[in-house]
């Protein structure tokens, strides 16, 4: 945010800004904060989610302006674990997969993302449904 007054030189005003709402339970940390220098700050998110976010500019005479700004905060995907891991099966046995995803730091995304399923030694469907083929081999 970049406020002007007609009073205090851009140097005079001090930026401070605050969480109004965040997912619950949820922290923002600001930085710098409180200062001139805030008008470029950065702001560090403890989940993902929605958050209300405001700045207050103040100037030297102790007047203020505020501005509030919606942020959505998406997590950064870093792996997906499908269960089982392992599976023996006869022929034209089904097992169901699952996958579940997790972000950076360890947090499991909900809803996971959408995955494409491949696999080898029978089929296996769009929602994670394996089917082992109707011969013996293996193992894949």
């Amino acid at each position: 945010m970049l406020a002007t007054d007609e009073v205090t030189p851009p140097t005079g005003l001090v930026y401070q800004w605050s969480l109004l709402s965040g997912p619950a339970g949820s922290t923002v940390s600001f930085s710098p904060n409180a200062s001139n220098a805030a008008k470029n700050t950065t702001a560090t998110f403890s989940k993902s989610g929605t958050y209300s976010l405001r700045v207050t500019a103040t100037n030297e005479a102790l007047k203020t302006a505020t501005s509030d700004v919606a942020v959505l905060v998406t997590p950064t995907l870093n792996s997906l674990v499908v269960s089982p891991t392992s599976v023996s099966l006869n022929p034209g046995q089904s097992q169901i997969f699952t996958v579940r995803a997790y972000s950076a730091a360890g947090v499991e995304v909900v809803p996971a993302p959408a995955v494409t399923w491949v696999a080898a030694g029978g089929t296996i469907s769009a929602d994670g449904v394996f089917t082992a083929t109707n011969a013996f081999g293996g193992p894949y």
